[in-house]
């Protein structure tokens, strides 16, 4: 009952917020803190031994819903959870590496839009699509205005084969 009503007050969830920051301090004299987060452009689809540099919006994107705060130990670092976050952004295929003792290594693909699509003809909607095909989830269509414009049945599948 006396573990309720702490938990209630919030002082476990305090005390749990100084164990980690306990654990942190350690891991940073153990020299397994992290000092580095590195945002890469897969090349290929397969991540390689160099890291070729993303758009630097994409990076801080990226970097934010990563949520790795540099000094925070590796092993609180979970590459599952990170991923996660990442792929809730428009990137396709994304991994997370921890290179120890204290880098954090992500790869991703970086999507490039080629074409807006329209699917069922006139007044639905045009979408922005990219080199695989897919729509990217959120887009300023004003932004893209240049790209050439496939319609009609599975036209983003379509645009990718036909633009190049």
């Amino acid at each position: 009952m006396l573990t309720i009503a702490a938990w209630m007050g919030g002082s476990l969830g305090r005390f749990g917020n100084n164990m980690n920051n306990g654990f942190n301090v350690i891991a940073g004299w153990a020299g397994v803190s992290v000092k580095d987060v590195k945002v890469c452009q897969r090349s290929d689809g397969e991540p390689t031994r160099v890291c070729a540099p993303v758009d630097g919006m994409l990076t801080a994107r990226v970097l934010e819903a990563a949520e790795v705060r540099e000094g925070a130990s590796i092993m609180s670092a979970d590459p599952h959870g990170i991923r996660d976050r990442i792929e809730k952004l428009d990137v396709g295929a994304v991994s997370v590496q921890r290179q120890w003792p204290d880098r954090i290594r992500i790869d991703l693909e970086q999507r490039k839009p080629i074409a807006l699509s329209q699917e069922d003809g006139e007044g639905s909607a045009w979408r922005v699509v990219d080199q695989g095909g897919r729509a990217f989830a959120e887009a300023d269509l004003t932004k893209y205005s240049r790209l050439p414009r496939v319609v009609g049945k599975d036209a983003s599948l379509a645009a990718a084969g036909l633009v190049v």
